[in-house]
């Protein structure tokens, strides 16, 4: 049977030159594991499977999380913090596309430099204020010096739509996507947004394509953006990805590799 291939294509855009990757517990994660005595084990409290514990004593290191809704960008949270005082709603500078090689192909080819506008709709956006702390048993293991593989982070998390066009009009884009502004040490680390488009969901005026001599399995675009207020700046970098069927020997079956490529980046 003849193998086929697919490709996708990645957008990623970053708002400052270099920026560590930040994690956070958030309701969209996979979430911490947090069992409660009761969950597992014999001989539990009534209503509880626990082990010689109290109904609902925790046993496991977890987050625990407060949400509360804001009224808008300029509401603050507990700390008098507003999110309208972390991030720029809009930004405009220049684009510089990649030259892309195979096996991934632009119809027209582009390779020269554009005005670029974004915008963060304000209106119909939702935002919510996070409030991530360390249970006690995450505390106490913290205490006897253990380090834990996850980390509590407050946060700003907004629901909103974000518009990019360029000015030739050769990219013009749309999408609802969610920002996320989480605590830094005392201030704030700049915010984030990362967003996938399926290759339908492109609005560029040009296609993306592959060598047929390598027909990929799938395709799409990745978006990833980082702001800051400190110089209302906005930047990214666009990317596309591609999957292949894995042919290395003893590769599993059914199994795929995936080659990523910058698409352009402002």
């Amino acid at each position: 049977m003849s193998a086929h291939r697919c490709f996708r294509v990645c957008l990623t855009l970053a708002l400052l030159p270099a920026l560590s990757t930040l994690s956070a517990c958030t309701e969209d994660d996979t979430p911490i594991e947090g069992d409660s005595i009761g969950e597992t084990g014999e001989e539990g409290e009534e209503g509880e499977e626990g082990e010689e514990g109290e109904e609902g004593e925790e046993f496991e290191a977890a987050c625990v999380e407060e949400i509360s809704e804001l009224a808008g960008f300029e509401a603050q949270n507990p700390e008098g913090v507003a999110a309208e005082d972390l991030l720029p709603l809009e930004w405009q500078g220049d684009l510089h596309w990649s030259k892309v090689e195979a096996p991934i192909q632009l119809s027209p080819a582009l390779d020269t430099s554009t005005g670029l506008q974004v915008a963060l709709v304000e209106e119909s956006a939702e935002l919510r204020w996070i409030e991530a702390a360390y249970n006690q048993v995450a505390l106490d293991r913290i205490e006897a010096g253990e380090e834990l593989d996850f980390e509590c982070r407050s946060r700003f998390e907004i629901d909103l739509t974000v518009k990019l066009a360029t000015d030739d009009e050769v990219w013009v884009q749309s999408f609802d996507a969610k920002l996320e502004i989480l605590e830094q040490g005392e201030g704030f680390a700049p915010g984030t947004i990362h967003h996938e488009l399926a290759a339908d969901e492109f609005s560029g005026q040009f296609s993306v394509s592959l060598d047929a001599e390598a027909p990929a399995l799938a395709h799409g675009f990745t978006l990833d953006m980082r702001m800051t207020q400190v110089d209302a700046s906005i930047g990214g970098v666009l990317e596309v990805w591609a999957e292949f069927p894995d042919d290395e020997d003893g590769s599993p079956e059914g199994s795929v590799t995936r080659e990523t490529l910058p698409l352009a980046n402002w």
